[in-house]
């Protein structure tokens, strides 16, 4: 676990806008690009005096202005994706927390759909504020951890870490450790199939 109090930024890595994987299901459409979900949080640093970056694949100027505007800083993930074992875990030890937002198709499915990348910063000592998609059913949350479906939910889970920040950065490791470690992840799944 890396403790960094000093730590300044919420953080996220990403894509902004992806198109062409739109599913349209009895006449409602489920969004695959994340930027619909970003738009209604857009608010966020205008709600809290915590700092946010993200590094986001954004093509568009008028989208980087958009969320610039609203008080998030972007910079780009290029680096951190193409080193894999340096600067991706780095920009993790890195930041204060994650505040991140899921695909709508996940969101109002209510897929449980978790990140590996919120494993990452889970494993790292870093608490996470994600987008409920039903993991909160799964995953125990409300200390290291938060399933937030709105911006004042998102808000208040920002405030609550920062309240107590390292107690959070403890919890968020025993999440890591209790639910993600790969050999306990591995022996459930042979027990689940039959195998063990």
């Amino acid at each position: 676990m890396v403790y960094a109090p000093d730590s300044r930024f919420f953080t996220t890595i990403g894509n902004y806008r992806q198109g062409g994987s739109d599913v349209e299901y009895q006449g409602q459409i489920f969004r695959w690009s994340k930027h619909h979900e970003w738009n209604k949080f857009i608010d966020l640093p205008q709600l809290t005096e915590q700092a946010f970056q993200l590094a986001l694949k954004v093509d568009k100027t008028e989208d980087k202005n958009m969320l610039e505007a609203h008080g998030w800083r972007v910079v780009s993930p290029l680096e951190m994706s193409l080193d894999a074992f340096g600067a991706y875990p780095q920009y993790f030890r890195e930041s204060r927390a994650e505040f991140t937002v899921a695909k709508d198709q996940n969101v109002r499915l209510r897929s449980g759909w978790f990140s590996e990348r919120d494993v990452c910063y889970l494993a790292s000592g870093k608490p996470v504020v994600a987008q409920d998609t039903g993991f909160s059913k799964i995953i125990p949350t409300g200390h290291g951890l938060f399933g937030v479906g709105s911006v004042e939910e998102a808000a208040t889970a920002v405030a609550e870490i920062n309240r107590d920040y390292e107690a959070h950065c403890k919890a968020a490791r025993q999440i890591a450790e209790d639910h993600f470690e790969g050999r306990m992840v591995a022996g459930r799944l042979l027990v689940d199939l039959g195998l063990a």
